[in-house]
């Protein structure tokens, strides 16, 4: 990914050892904002797939050939970003979970109740 592959060109680019001391940070501190996010929506799906982890991996890296329900996807999507705050560049990657559980069938309801587990409440 092109936002990580620039944060570690920079550590191998450095000037000096401060240089790269300050890169290795930023590096670091990217890598951590993606693991919270990663986090955060894996708990997610866990929830949605009742401590199921093989179901949950399914929902989140899981292929969508098409987008079956658009209106719960939004609607989901929405819960999400009202729950949980604003979706970065990198956790726009997992709107991935929200159509495969649209396309599961699962009741947006559900969905509001898992990310509310996660997330809390009402970020807005």
């Amino acid at each position: 990914d092109v936002e990580v592959h620039l944060a570690y060109y920079k550590v191998l680019r450095a000037p000096t050892p401060e240089a790269r001391k300050k890169a290795e940070a930023a590096l670091a501190k990217l890598l951590k904002a993606r693991a919270v996010v990663d986090a955060r929506f894996e708990k997610i799906a866990y929830y949605l797939a009742q401590g199921d982890k093989t179901k949950a991996e399914e929902m989140l890296e899981g292929p969508v050939s098409e987008l079956k329900n658009a209106k719960c996807h939004k609607e989901t999507l929405m819960t999400a970003v009202k729950t949980c705050g604003p979706l970065s560049d990198y956790a726009l990657r997992y709107s991935r979970l929200f159509a495969n559980v649209c396309n599961m069938g699962m009741e947006e309801q559900d969905v509001e109740t898992a990310v509310a587990k996660v997330c809390g409440s009402v970020v807005v």
